[in-house]
């Protein structure tokens, strides 16, 4: 590759990470709109008995940003970390997600979200390429760890805009 084609790609390169930094970063902003634009009497209710309420999907997203802060921070310090799952309704159950109070937890997913996204942000290009061992996903760069967590947050965003819709109707 020629030195100009090299230099072109690495500036594509680095507006697509600054791309998916953002958007990293303004999922939380949604998720703000989305709780604030609700009821809160609705916050918890469940649609249907064996579905999550918004309350129980805020405290998910929570958990799974908190998560991320040690995924992240593991790959950047270390040389291809264990990254652990997790078996999401056990920690729902065990850790009350029902009896939490959406203010509180929002304020959790929006802070580490942010603070996450800032976090990235100042990191070289090759930082992006560094890996960690997931134990159900194999091996993640820390580009498709965050990825990974853009398309999570998007899932869920919609469920809880889909849960609200139904909730108010």
């Amino acid at each position: 590759m020629t030195p100009a084609a090299k230099l072109i790609y690495t500036d594509a390169r680095m507006e697509s990470l600054n791309n998916t930094i953002a958007q990293y970063a303004e999922q939380a902003t949604k998720l703000e709109q989305l709780i604030f634009a609700m009821s809160p009497k609705l916050m918890a209710r469940q649609p249907e008995e064996n579905r999550w309420s918004v309350l129980e999907i805020v405290c998910h997203l929570a958990d799974a940003e908190l998560l991320a802060s040690a995924r992240i921070r593991r790959i950047i310090t270390q040389d291809r970390p264990n990254l652990w799952g997790y078996q999401q309704e056990q920690w729902a159950t065990a850790l009350g997600y029902r009896h939490r109070r959406i203010a509180a937890v929002l304020a959790r997913v929006a802070l580490l979200r942010r603070e996450n996204a800032e976090l990235v942000a100042g990191l070289a290009e090759e930082v992006w390429q560094q890996t960690g061992a997931h134990d159900l996903y194999g091996t993640l760069t820390l580009q498709q760890l965050i990825e990974d967590y853009l398309t999570h947050t998007a899932k869920h965003l919609d469920q809880i805009g889909s849960v609200a819709a139904e909730l108010a109707g």
